[in-house]
Formats: structure tokens, sequence, C-alpha cells
């Protein structure tokens, strides 16, 4: 492992995700401290997660086609410069609508750029052997940061100014480029031709591999969605569970504490019982957490879903790794984003399948059937990714 380069990385990933996490929470409190803020509030979320959706498959060739720290620096200093524009807009008293919507849409296909170049580039500065255990801290450096100092100082920021939010993320991004700089790839991408709109999905589906790896991202992603449309009047009094807000909070917490558990101690899981048994492993988790809800209980449901979450918040580290081993490296951007698009277009209509499910069968019958479908998921899972076609597609690159 290059030690220097993947510190530099890892460093960039904590403050480019908190830079994240702090102006996500603000645009969402930008928006809802506006006139007519339900449809704004709204539009924000929108315009954050779209880019995932439609911008994978061309930002993966991007990313494919000129030096990836350069991609890496490039999305920094872009997101930066769009925080600087926010913040001194606010401070002017100037911000309308439509500019916070396109500087959320462009900050999150920054974001997109951002996590795939670091997605490829990974590889080029880290053994192989090392790759679970480098995904792994790159992946609760992404979680705590994002998901809980990031949203915790934006709400403190606001309070103190509603552009001070924008400006401390634009400044965090500005140190993480001087840090992605700095990350310089030992081994570099065979040469190869030149990226071409749906490589990553041809690349996918004709590889068996990949093929179910991304199969079980969406389908796991699908049935996630659900399980969240119909947890939260099911957990919240006056749902079935009793829990208040405050408690609901903490669930959610636990949760997110337990995948980030999960994720460090997947290099070590995988060395006792190999990469296979941890990705079918994995599905006993998310069904854990998925019928947590089931308990009479509020503190047994938070302990049940937090050790299902260790499980399942496994797979997205061993699933990244794989991809990242079996995939040649010219192609890793292009699969990457075609990967994040294919996922990402289960989160609606799973959640839409969950609204009508619990419409129609109650909450109960979406947890059984999220769980159901998830446990299923091993037929495929210990067909088509056994530790013998890991190493034969391994090989293939290797040789390739």
């Amino acid at each position: 492992m290059a030690e220097g380069s993947f510190r530099r990385l890892l460093a960039a990933t904590a403050l480019s995700d908190t830079a994240q996490g702090v102006f996500t929470m603000a645009s969402v409190l930008t928006a809802a401290g506006a006139a007519g803020s339900a449809w704004l509030v709204a539009a924000v979320t929108a315009a954050a997660t779209l880019p995932w959706l439609v911008l994978g498959i061309p930002i993966g060739m991007v990313v494919d086609s000129v030096s990836r720290r350069w991609t890496l620096a490039a999305a920094s200093l872009g997101r930066a410069a769009l925080m600087l524009l926010l913040g001194w807009l606010l401070l002017a008293g100037n911000a309308p609508a439509w500019l916070l919507l396109a500087a959320v849409f462009l900050v999150g296909a920054l974001q997109v750029m951002l996590e795939t170049s670091a997605e490829a580039v990974l590889p080029g500065i880290v053994e192989r052997t090392g790759l679970t255990r480098a995904n792994g801290q790159l992946a609760v450096a992404t979680r705590v940061t994002n998901q809980f100092v990031g949203p915790a100082a934006a709400g403190v920021l606001f309070g103190l100014s509603a552009a001070l939010p924008y400006l401390i993320s634009a400044a965090a991004c500005l140190v993480a480029v001087v840090l992605q700089v700095a990350v310089v790839p030992t081994r570099t991408a065979a040469p190869g031709g030149p990226a071409r709109f749906g490589a990553g999905i041809r690349a996918i589906a004709r590889d068996p591999v990949l093929r179910t790896l991304v199969t079980v991202s969406g389908v796991t992603t699908l049935a996630n969605a659900a399980f969240l449309t119909a947890l939260v009047p099911y957990a919240v009094a006056p749902g079935p569970l009793m829990l208040s807000s405050a408690a609901y909070g903490v669930t959610v917490s636990v949760i997110g504490v337990g995948a980030a558990v999960g994720s460090l101690l997947t290099a070590r899981l995988a060395a006792l019982v190999g990469r296979a048994r941890v990705l079918w492993l994995s599905r006993v988790g998310w069904a854990l957490l998925f019928t947590s809800p089931l308990v009479t209980g509020g503190w047994v449901f938070m302990l049940l879903a937090g050790a299902g979450s260790i499980l399942g918040g496994m797979w997205a580290v061993m699933a990244l790794t794989v991809r990242q081993t079996t995939v040649p490296r010219e192609l890793l951007g292009q699969v990457a984003g075609a990967t994040r698009s294919l996922t990402y277009g289960a989160t609606p209509i799973g959640a839409a399948l969950g609204g009508a499910l619990t419409a129609a069968g109650g909450a109960s019958s979406v947890f059984l059937s999220a769980a159901a479908i998830t446990l299923l998921l091993i037929v495929p899972l210990r067909r088509s990714l056994s530790e013998r076609r890991l190493r034969a597609a391994e090989d293939r690159v290797s040789t390739g």
C-alpha cells in the first residue's frame, strides 16, 4: 500500500464528506426557511439525488478518460466554488430559489464524480490484499462525517448565520483539493480505447460476477426503500412500537453505527470465512434488520436493528472490493457509474411499492416481504459468487 497516498485520500474523503453533510443539511434548512418551503424542500431533496441516477454513466466516462486524481481535485474545487457563491449570495440577501436548486444539483453531480474517482483510483494506491480494509476505512469516514458530523455541524452553523455552513463547507473542500492532488497512484490503468457510452453497462451484462453484484445491490436497495417507507409510521407513536421521535432518531443512529462497525470488521471476517461467505452472510444481516420492527419493545428493536446492520453493512465494502478486483482498471469509472445509476433507480420504485404494500397489507407485510426477498438472494450469490469464481474473475483481469 502507498501509505502516504492512502492517508491523504482518507483525510480528503473525511473533509469532503463533512463538507457534503454540512451543505446538504444547510440547503434543506435554507429551503425550509423560504416562502413556499414545502415544495422547495422536496425540490432540494430531488435535486440532490437526481445526479446519482442520471449522470453516473457519463461521469464514469469522464473519470476513465483523464487522470483520476485530477478528477478528484476538480470535483472538490468545483464544489468549493459553488458553495462559496451560495454563501456569498446569502450574505448579500440575494439567493433565489432557482439558484439554490441549481447549486444543489451541480454539487450533487460533482459528488458523483468525486466518489466515482475515489473508487477508481484506490486500486492504484492500495495492493489487492489491502483493498477490503481500505474500503472499510473509507466507508466509515464517509458514514461518520456525512451522516453524523456534517448535519450536526450544519445545524449549529446555520443558527449563527445562514451563509456560514456554505463558507465552512467550501473551506473544507479547498483543503481536500490540496490532499487530492498529492494522491499519486503507484500503478496506473493499462491504456484503453476512448470511453464509450454504455461500456459500463455492457461490462456488467456480460460478466456473471458483476451482473450478480448489481442485481443483488439493486434488489436490496429496492427492499430497503420499501422498508423505510413503512418503518416511520410503524415505529413512531401512535404506531405499534410507540417510539418517541427522539427514540426513533437514536434507533437510526444505532443502525448507522452498526453499519460503520460492520465496515471496519469486513476485512477480518473475510480473512476468517472468505469473501463469498461474507457476501451471502450480509443477506442474513439485512433480513434481521428488516424483521426487527416486528419484535415487541423498542430497545429490543434497536438492538436487533443494530446487530443486523453490522452484517448488512459489510455488503457495500465487500461488493466494492470485488468490483475493484474483477474489473479492468481502465473501465473502473464506467462500471462504477453504471452500477450507481442502476442501483439508485431502484429507490423510487421501492418507495412506491412499500407505500402500496403498506396500504394493502400493513407494514408487517412489507417487513416480511423485504426479509424474504433478501434471504432468497443468497441463492444467486452462492451460485455465481463462489470463491472459485471470484478468483477466476480476478485472474482474467490480471492476465488480460
